[in-house]
């Protein structure tokens, strides 16, 4: 505040007060905006990257839950590739993958609705069971 008391007495001095003090207050409030602006920018950037990096992780859920191949079973075409390079989902993002996962819950629902009660909760025990002692990708049991 200091400056602009030192500018607006050498204005009155000069004369050219109501003029100079209103240009110098649209200077000062032009160089605020200027600054929230940059701040506002650097935000959206930091959350664009925080939001893509999300759905990649989302990507590479979905897209392991679902059976996709790993990027690390073709060593031919992804040379070097190991385990923490994830699965390949081709053009698929997190909303295409989670349709696909919905729609497959819906038929594991669907068949399971069709086994009768006194079978169903067996069924759903043996599903378990298997999904526990499934061989993983490296031949080992889970």
């Amino acid at each position: 505040m200091n400056e602009r008391n030192g500018f607006i007495a050498q204005m009155e001095r000069s004369g050219k007060l109501p003029m100079w003090e209103m240009a110098y207050d649209l200077n000062v409030a032009i160089a605020c905006l200027r600054a929230d602006l940059a701040t506002a920018e650097r935000d959206l950037n930091r959350l664009r990257a925080l939001s893509l990096a999300q759905g990649h992780e989302i990507e590479q859920t979905l897209g392991a839950a679902l059976g996709y191949p790993r990027f690390c079973d073709d060593q031919k075409a992804f040379p070097g590739a190991t385990e923490a390079d994830g699965v390949c989902v081709g053009d698929h993002v997190a909303e295409t993958l989670a349709e696909e996962a919905a729609a497959l819950i819906a038929r594991y629902r669907a068949a399971l609705s069709r086994i009768p009660d006194c079978r169903r909760v067996g069924a759903a025990r043996m599903i378990a069971r298997k999904a526990l002692i499934a061989p993983t990708n490296d031949g080992e049991e889970k």
